[in-house]
């Protein structure tokens, strides 16, 4: 079932934006410093997910702010949020080459989309959510290509030969009894 959220103000929204940008911002600053610390993978990921826990706690309206700017601002702030909320959680992180290119769709997603990723009535949508972001970005990756192929297109659709003209009397003379 879609959340249901008031209509507000883009003044609303703008100062929402700023307010998630600063206290989000800073939690992210705080994970980068644990993935950078010379600790095992368990270690960070323990801190991570304290981390979280403690931003909620500090920051009990991130969530809900995170959706009403998704739903309900701009095109601009909703693709803002989720490059800086989203992607992280469904992309690999890593120096390796293409690991930028692998996403995973399981429940630590559930912070930033909701719960589209572990209920089983909403995952339809999360992962409707998923392809389509998927798809727009293999087709940004090769939109030279796309552009290119368009202008270069020369075959017409209708040539004339689609069409005929019809023997009216021929027909009307064979359903006559």
């Amino acid at each position: 079932m879609e959340r249901q959220f008031l209509q507000v103000s883009q003044t609303v929204l703008d100062v929402g934006y700023a307010v998630l940008a600063r206290d989000a911002g800073a939690e992210m600053q705080n994970l980068a410093f644990v993935l950078d610390q010379p600790i095992s993978p368990t270690e960070k990921l323990r801190r991570h997910i304290a981390g979280i826990i403690n931003a909620y706690y500090r920051f009990p309206y991130l969530n809900r702010l995170i959706h009403l700017l998704l739903h309900q601002g701009s095109e601009a702030t909703a693709k803002e949020v989720n490059r800086f909320f989203v992607g992280p959680l469904f992309e690999f992180q890593g120096d390796l080459p293409g690991l930028d290119r692998i996403h995973c769709f399981c429940y630590p997603a559930a912070l930033s989309h909701g719960t589209v990723s572990g209920d089983i009535p909403a995952i339809s949508d999360g992962a409707r959510k998923l392809a389509q972001g998927l798809a727009s970005l293999f087709y940004l990756d090769d939109i030279e290509q796309h552009f290119d192929k368009l202008k270069a297109y020369a075959e017409p659709e209708l040539d004339g030969t689609e069409w005929t003209a019809a023997d009216s009397a021929a027909r009307i003379r064979q359903l006559q009894p």
